[in-house]
């Protein structure tokens, strides 16, 4: 009896460890379960924050045809010009501003037969207020029309006012008058002043202002343009 009683509490101590030993794995088991997944959001989490801290910038956009080609095209108005000596219909027209001398010339109905087109700069841009004026063949251009055109400028009223007003009050003298004297005569500039002056000192005094013809770039009808403002003295 007491071997048998004896056997029986052997059993059940080894009963009792066995379940022990199982407890003990499960427990460590567990334990090493929750730890791993500690690591696991340890390491997620700190790469969401690495890659908030240096987020990605959006690629540069490139500007669209449409926007580059509205900063490139000039903006189209309309501009006065008049159109001046030999064309078919000389007169002031309205026309684009992006238009060239060739276009006022069209406009006002093409060249005279003896129009000198080759004296002027067909290609040159137009503006507002400007003269464009077509020589005749032989006809000597005015200093201010050295292209065939004139500035807005240099042909705005007040100018032309300034000009008239100092040269028709006061004549002149040629055969006494200095440079400067010479460049108030309208259509005369340092050039033709300078000239003038050359040819007086060379072969004294003007007997007539005829005697202009003898200076080289001034011709007849120069000269006809020139007497309202000159005298011998």
């Amino acid at each position: 009896m007491k071997s048998i009683h004896k056997k029986l509490m052997v059993v059940l101590t080894s009963f009792l460890l066995f379940i022990c030993f199982i407890s003990f794995l499960a427990f460590n088991h567990h334990k090493n379960t929750d730890n791993w997944g500690e690591v696991l959001d340890s390491r997620e989490t700190n790469t969401v924050s690495g890659s908030s801290e240096t987020p990605t910038a959006p690629p540069p956009t490139e500007p669209s045809k449409e926007t580059t080609e509205k900063e490139e095209t000039p903006k189209t108005v309309t501009i006065m010009i008049d159109v001046k000596g030999a064309v078919v219909h000389p007169g002031v027209y309205t026309i684009s501003n992006t238009s060239r001398v060739v276009d006022a010339i069209d406009i006002a109905g093409g060249l005279q037969k003896d129009a000198d087109s080759a004296k002027l700069n067909l290609a040159e841009h137009l503006a507002d207020e400007m003269v464009i004026y077509v020589p005749k063949k032989g006809e000597e251009l005015p200093d201010e029309f050295s292209s065939g055109t004139v500035s807005p400028s240099a042909s705005s009223p007040t100018a032309n006012t300034t000009s008239s007003s100092s040269t028709t009050s006061t004549l002149v003298h040629l055969n006494s008058a200095t440079e400067a004297d010479i460049e108030t005569i309208p259509g005369i500039g340092p050039a033709k002043a300078k000239a003038i002056l050359d040819y007086r000192e060379q072969n004294g005094p003007f007997k007539t202002i005829e005697d202009l013809g003898n200076v080289s770039g001034i011709g007849d009808k120069t000269i006809e343009r020139l007497k309202p403002y000159l005298d011998l003295n």
